[in-house]
Order: C-alpha cells, then structure tokens, then sequence
C-alpha cells in the first residue's frame, strides 16, 4: 500500500513544487509576509497552483513515456514504469485541475484566469513548445512570471518593474540551465537516442546564455535591492548563488534535473536560506 502511494506521489512531481514559492514573494518583498499573514486563506493560492502544476507534469510525462522508457533516470517513473497506467493519470490529470480551478476561484476571478492561462501554457509547451529552440527556454521563463503576477492578483499588491525583471531573467537563467544540465547528463550517458532530442543547442550557445541571465539578473536584482533601501550585504551573497547554480549545471548535477540539483546541495540551500534571513531583516526590521 505505501508504495502505490508513493508511486501517485512521484507522479505529482512534488519537489518542483518549490518554484510556486514564488508566489509569496509580492507579499514578502512588501512586508506582508507576517504572523498575521498565517492563515489557510492565505495559502490557496500556493496550493492550487502546485495542483495545476502537477496536473500539467501529468500530461508532459503522457506525451513523453516512451523517451523516458530509454532515459536512464525517467524510466523509473511511474507512468514510464507501467506502474500507473495512461488512463488513471490522465483521470487524475483532470481532477488536479477542476480542484484547483474550484481553489483558485476562491481567491478570485483574475487569479483563476492566470491558473487557467498556466496550464494552457504547460499544455502548449508538452505538445509543441518544448520542441522549439529559445521559444522553449522562453515558456518555461513564462511559467515563472505567470506564478509571480498572480501572486501579485492574489494578494493585492502592485509588482515593483525591476522585480518583474530580476525574476524574468533569473528563470531565463533556470531554464537554460535545464536545457544545459541535459545535455551534460545525456553526453556522459552517450545515449544518441536521448542526445537526438535536445541536440537542437550548441553546448557554447547554453553556457553563454547561462553567464548572460546570471549577470542581467544580478544587475537587476541590484537594482531592485537599492531601489527599496535594503542592505547591500545580500548582494555578495546572491552573486556566489549564482556561481554555484552555474557550477552545479556544468557539472551535470542531478541527473539532468536542476530542481533536484538544488534540493542537494547543501551550500546552496545554505546560501537560499541566508538570504531569506538577510531580506527578511532588510525588510522587516
């Protein structure tokens, strides 16, 4: 029994539900993000956008099962496994997302446009999007400003421009450090039949971009910080999270996955968590 519930868990893809997190940053850059801010209520928005999120991994994991039956990690998945079947999980696919349209519709009207805009989006990119080189790097950027706006709807506070920015160009960076953390993987696996599908990137054309995004975002983000009068202090730190994420990439870390990448390792999420603690006090104090 605990491993069929493990099996419909792994299907949820849970760990990348942290990039829905992002959704409190409007909230938190703005000094709302206090003791009082603690309630369910408050942590609907989150929830449903990591049901829609799962919803659209469901259906990306359909599209792909037999690419990641050759895949030396993603064959174990639970669709690719034929541990779930294609039927259930397109059933629960579907009951993910009428659950979080009813949550998101509990926030508001706007809000459940963007929900709805999301996965047309995910939607759009498992069947075509994901194919087109840049255009697919962009999509998954989108996916990042979709989450950060709505946050903005959710909670009712006007989105700072050089945050829009920052946030922009840091899932810019994340993005193209998946595309690049594929290749290095699927390359020290030498399978021709996994390569031929993301060979569409030059290995030179991924790491340019990757130390492109990492310094348009550190500037913007430096600018953002001294626009609000926070301790500049935080800025030494970000740049270091910054190599380190290239460094992880380069590496080919976490299987071809940079979510999982960042989940262990431990300087990173050290470094994360530092700058919560130092924005915190920035804005907080």
């Amino acid at each position: 029994m605990k491993s069929i519930i493990n099996n419909y868990i792994s299907l949820f893809r849970p760990h990348h539900w942290i990039k829905n997190l992002i959704i409190f940053f409007p909230p938190f850059f703005s000094g709302s993000f206090g003791l009082d801010f603690i309630n369910v209520k408050n942590f609907v928005p989150f929830i449903a956008f990591c049901l829609i999120s799962s919803s659209g991994y469901i259906v990306n994991d359909i599209l792909d099962v037999e690419y990641d039956k050759q895949h030396s990690i993603k064959k174990n998945r639970p669709l690719a496994s034929g541990l779930i079947s294609k039927n259930k999980a397109y059933l629960i696919a579907v009951f993910l997302f009428i659950l979080s349209i009813i949550l998101s519709y509990t926030v508001g009207m706007n809000f459940s446009f963007y929900i709805i805009g999301y996965l047309i989006l995910s939607l759009f990119y498992s069947f075509y999007l994901k194919k087109l080189p840049v255009i697919d790097i962009f999509t998954i950027s989108a996916g990042f400003l979709i989450r950060i706006t709505s946050g903005g709807i959710a909670y009712l506070i006007e989105i700072s421009e050089w945050l829009f920015v920052a946030v922009f160009l840091v899932s810019l960076l994340l993005a193209t450090g998946k595309r690049a953390a594929e290749t290095t993987f699927m390359s020290e696996k030498k399978s021709s039949a996994l390569l031929k599908s993301i060979d569409r990137y030059p290995p030179s054309f991924l790491m340019s971009l990757l130390w492109f995004s990492a310094g348009a975002s550190l500037v913007s983000y430096t600018v953002y910080v001294i626009e609000h009068n926070w301790t500049i202090y935080n800025i030494p730190l970000v740049t270091f999270g910054l190599l380190r994420y290239i460094y992880i990439v380069a590496e080919g870390k976490g299987e071809g996955d940079p979510t999982k990448a960042i989940l262990s390792d431990k300087l990173l999420m050290l470094t994360g968590v530092s700058w919560i603690l130092i924005v915190w006090w920035s804005v907080y104090n």
